[in-house]
């Protein structure tokens, strides 16, 4: 009784009621589902490269098989030049360089799925390929999942570091630089199977979650009430969020997932890539009073636009996108309580300290989301 039971799952022996909390893409087997689809339509730098090759070499070798057709058939011999050509296309095979490299990929994430394994898509390694430092596997013949043993196993390059200085304007300027180039990179393309950014995901059905599982009943109507309060106020102030304003960004960046190290920003943990405004990989670089916040998101946007254009429109959308992540953390901590590394690595959740602060927090989300929004100086 209370157990979690993932889609999928066989019941081979007596009945069973089982309360459904997810169905389609948000359940278990979906997302995994959607994590091979995404690593399966990921173009990794080696098929990149295949398909840059493939450009020049499928018209070449066109080229030479009509040469040689044409060649043979002014001499009198058709037939034989049409040997020729048809010879040419299948020594050569074109075909088979654009072809190779995606299945490729497509069998050796199938296979790594059959064994419990679920690949992130190529994100890390395109960025890698732009010479932007993040921890990316690191490639061997051009694949980055390799077995040993019968395990299967990713290798990362060793790296050290510590959180960037938020006070140092000069850390905040390179920082910019940095996800200006990466969100440049990110808006070359789109994510295909990635959630996008999504409010009432965030909001609306977190508030719900939380409430129907995990808000103490003396504060039911305290939370419900406020909860509900800032998921309207966040949905005002983002209501001009279009899908022109969605890309590929990192998606959670935040201190504890840069390492600082030798004057340079070492980004990890890309596996919460979404499709979003670029303005959620830059406000939470951003503490202290008004005066500093406004100082340190000038130094960020200076450093970040020698890279990537910034739309100044996104600015008002800043404590929205805050009130979001703190209603949508709490309702992660809670959907995934019951793997037994939640509660040990936090204690404090679920406690009647922790609503209260997360009460106050909204509160204060509420204040905040009625205030002008930051100005650059």
């Amino acid at each position: 009784v209370g157990d979690t039971v993932l889609a999928g799952t066989l019941n081979t022996d007596g009945s069973l009621v089982v309360r459904v909390t997810g169905v389609g893409a948000d359940s278990a087997l979906g997302r995994m589902a959607a994590l091979v689809e995404e690593a399966q339509g990921s173009r990794a730098p080696v098929q990149r490269l295949a398909d840059r090759v493939a450009a020049v070499f499928v018209p070449i070798v066109l080229v030479i098989a009509a040469l040689s057709f044409v060649t043979w058939t002014l001499l009198g011999t058709p037939d034989a030049g049409l040997v020729r050509a048809v010879a040419v296309l299948v020594v050569a095979c074109p075909c088979a360089l654009g072809i190779a490299t995606p299945t490729a990929i497509l069998v050796g994430t199938g296979r790594g799925a059959s064994s419990g394994i679920l690949v992130r898509d190529a994100a890390a390694l395109e960025l890698a390929e732009h010479d932007i430092s993040v921890v990316a596997p690191l490639p061997r013949e051009g694949e980055t999942l390799h077995r040993a043993l019968g395990q299967r196993f990713a290798i990362f390059k060793r790296r050290g570091g510590y959180p960037p200085e938020l006070d140092n304007l000069d850390h905040l300027f390179q920082l910019g630089n940095v996800l200006g180039r990466i969100h440049r990179v990110g808006s070359a393309r789109t994510f295909q199977h990635r959630w996008s950014l999504d409010p009432d995901r965030m909001a609306r059905q977190s508030r719900e979650f939380l409430s129907e599982h995990f808000v103490p009943r003396d504060l039911q109507e305290a939370y419900g009430t406020l909860a509900l309060d800032c998921e309207q106020a966040a949905g005002e102030l983002l209501s001009g969020l279009t899908a022109q304003d969605l890309q590929r960004i990192h998606g959670d960046c935040h201190c504890g997932n840069i390492l600082w190290r030798d004057d340079t920003a070492h980004f990890v943990d890309l596996d919460d890539c979404i499709s979003g405004p670029v303005i959620q990989d830059l406000w939470m670089f951003l503490n202290g009073d008004l005066h500093q916040r406004e100082q340190q998101l000038s130094e960020l946007i200076a450093g970040y636009e020698e890279f990537h254009d910034f739309d100044p429109r996104q600015l008002r959308w800043i404590e929205a996108l805050r009130t979001l992540r703190i209603m949508h953390h709490a309702a992660w901590l809670g959907r995934r309580w019951d793997d037994p590394a939640f509660p040990r690595a936090f204690p404090w959740f679920g406690r009647e300290r922790f609503w209260s602060d997360h009460i106050l927090e909204l509160r204060e989300q509420m204040a905040a989301m009625n205030e002008p929004p930051l100005r650059l100086l």
